[in-house]
């Protein structure tokens, strides 16, 4: 029972521990900086990612160990490739489509998805132009009052209350539960979590000796703590964007510095194998 247990921690440390790597968390978080996501999004999507990252890594765990090695072993590599390529494409059309973009308002429909932010690029004024409207009746100048000079409805309210909206990026659909036809989420995520967790393979082996009881809770500890540390992770890195581009006034910058960072991350995915290599892990 000892064993077991020691297992069962190990498998939740190496948990913690492979999930530090950035591959998890920041392309996540850079795009929750560009769609301005809260806690509850952040969460949402690192949920859906961290589900299906566990459960492939389960598949290939238990191809592993029913199965043949080499097998899990391949396919794991092949779905690493798959996920680093994935993000490069993503990541390389995310900033080129940002940059050749037109910024403005800042209601930023960006490569895959609606994002919200502001851009001083175009300004533009939301409110009806009345001063070129005349009224030429017979060429005789009048002075009574029209009607439409009353729908001017106050133009320096309108354009700062909307200024303020914009500055504290209050928005409806902001506040709105996620969804998951939200293209360019559904599709990252999917992404970062196809890549298997390793990781879990040696720690499996290491309880096949002591039953099916000990290699579930291996399992379900390793798929805890790995989805746990995930969210918080991620939560954290986001903050940490935010905190870092709060003065940007740009959010076409933004978003090509998001696409860059997604495709320096897929390098690190095709690539990791051999740093580790290098430093003798």
């Amino acid at each position: 029972m000892v064993d077991i247990f020691a297992l069962v921690v190990l498998s939740a440390s190496a948990a913690i521990l492979h999930t530090l790597v950035p591959d998890h968390e920041l392309p996540l978080a850079m795009i929750g900086r560009t769609k301005n996501w809260g806690i509850r999004q952040m969460t949402f999507w690192t949920l859906i990612a961290g589900i299906i990252h566990i459960s492939f890594s389960m598949v290939i765990g238990v191809i592993a160990i029913f199965a043949s090695q080499a097998l899990a072993v391949y396919i794991g590599e092949v779905a690493e490739l798959l996920s680093g390529g994935l993000l490069l494409l993503f990541g390389a059309y995310f900033a080129i489509t940002a940059w050749r973009g037109k910024g403005g308002h800042g209601h930023s429909h960006g490569p895959f998805g609606h994002s919200h932010g502001i851009t001083n690029d175009h300004p533009q004024e939301h409110f009806p132009l009345h001063d070129d409207h005349i009224h030429p009746h017979d060429d005789q100048f009048h002075d009574h009052a029209h009607p439409h000079d009353e729908l001017t409805h106050s133009q320096d309210d309108y354009t700062n209350e909307h200024a303020h909206a914009h500055g504290d990026h209050t928005h409806d659909d902001q506040q709105a539960s996620p969804s998951l036809f939200d293209g360019s989420a559904s599709m990252l995520a999917a992404i970062v979590g196809i890549a298997p967790c390793f990781t879990l393979l040696p720690v499996l082996f290491a309880a096949v000796p002591y039953g099916t009881t000990a290699v579930i809770l291996v399992m379900i500890s390793y798929a805890v703590a790995t989805i746990v540390s995930m969210v918080i992770l991620t939560n954290i890195a986001l903050k940490a964007i935010n905190f870092i581009t709060r003065f940007s006034a740009k959010e076409k910058q933004i978003e090509i510095l998001t696409g860059i960072i997604i495709f320096a991350v897929g390098i690190w995915v095709l690539t990791e194998k051999y740093w580790f290599a290098l430093l003798g892990t």
